[in-house]
């Protein structure tokens, strides 16, 4: 295009190109900075420790103990492992829908991260979402699970330890009489009254005393040589002392869980904060860079209209000709 044409063109497209670069300019501060930059969202956080890891054979503390370390070091790698799994979540999207915030399993899934640090006992719990409160609900509730589930395990733990504390309770006291029995047959063929009346106190002696008889006919079996008696006092003394370590444990677990009913610290709070896009685009790029697009559409635009234009000037010029040179040929 020579430079005259150019003045020309300009002339006459300049309200089109002032007008597409005016739009140009208000499109791109009303949208460019939310195509390019993206909205921001919110982020709901909690941060929780592993306190205790309770199992059949006893509560497990993080400690100066190594093994005991590892082994709650382990479970809370499991624990964390375990909220990403479809079961956990599909309870979260239940109890999250019952709260008037339904989500579904699959968005919970994408939407919920959960960080182990199982050197620490740490576990994270983040949940983005574009609401506020549907992020609070999401981190809040799969807080709550979590802490329900772990609950619900060590109750179903201690009934199960109870029960079979029981049982063997009292397969143990039964032992104790069937051997005070023969201890009474066997002093019975040995013909010693004195022994024979102390076994008979032994049988229906309290607890308290019992412990006491027992002790004393492990003595007197020991005074007496006899082989059998021996045994049987021998054996006595092995099902006392694992009826004490029985009583013994299940009160440090019964303890030990009564002490602190929350197997979590809670370290951090649930808090949410609102997330800033990382490239902003400020307000006066925008409207640059929106007007030069409207301009080189602008430009575009009227480059085609100029274009059509020419051709039907040239349609016309070119109808003009061929009616002047028929009217000479009829002339």
């Amino acid at each position: 295009m020579l430079p005259e044409e150019f003045w020309r063109f300009l002339q006459r497209w300049l309200w089109l190109l002032a007008a597409a670069a005016i739009a140009g300019a208000v499109l791109g501060t009303l949208f460019l900075p939310r195509v390019l930059s993206g909205g921001g969202g919110y982020t709901s956080t909690a941060v929780l420790s592993v306190a205790r890891f309770a199992s059949p054979s006893g509560v497990t503390a993080a400690t100066n103990n190594a093994d005991e370390r590892a082994v709650l070091q382990d479970y809370t790698q499991v624990l964390a492992d375990g909220v990403k799994t479809a079961p956990f979540l599909s309870k979260v999207g239940q109890k999250m829908a019952a709260r008037g915030t339904p989500m579904s399993v699959a968005s919970i899934n994408d939407k919920l991260q959960v960080e182990a640090t199982p050197s620490l006992f740490r576990i994270a719990l983040r949940g983005r979402d574009s609401d506020r409160q549907r992020a609070e609900a999401l981190v809040a509730t799969t807080l709550e699970t979590l802490q329900e589930q772990v609950r619900n395990e060590e109750q179903n733990l201690r009934q199960a330890l109870a029960t079979s504390a029981d049982q063997r309770q009292a397969q143990i006291l039964e032992r104790l009489r069937d051997n005070q029995q023969r201890q009474l047959q066997r002093l019975q063929q040995l013909d010693a009254t004195t022994l024979q009346a102390a076994a008979a106190a032994t049988a229906g002696a309290g607890a308290t005393t019992a412990g006491a008889n027992r002790q004393f006919l492990i003595q007197v079996a020991r005074l007496s040589g006899d082989p059998e008696l021996m045994l049987l006092s021998a054996e006595t003394e092995a099902l006392a002392q694992a009826l004490s370590q029985l009583a013994s444990a299940r009160e440090t677990v019964e303890a030990t869980l009564n002490t602190s009913p929350d197997p979590f610290v809670t370290l951090r709070p649930l808090e949410t904060v609102q997330e800033q896009p990382l490239n902003t685009l400020r307000a006066r790029d925008a409207l640059v860079l929106g007007a030069g697009v409207g301009l080189v559409v602008g430009w575009l635009s009227a480059s085609v209209a100029e274009q059509l234009l020419n051709r039907r000037r040239n349609h016309r010029l070119e109808d003009s000709s061929a009616g002047r040179r028929a009217w000479r040929a009829r002339s």
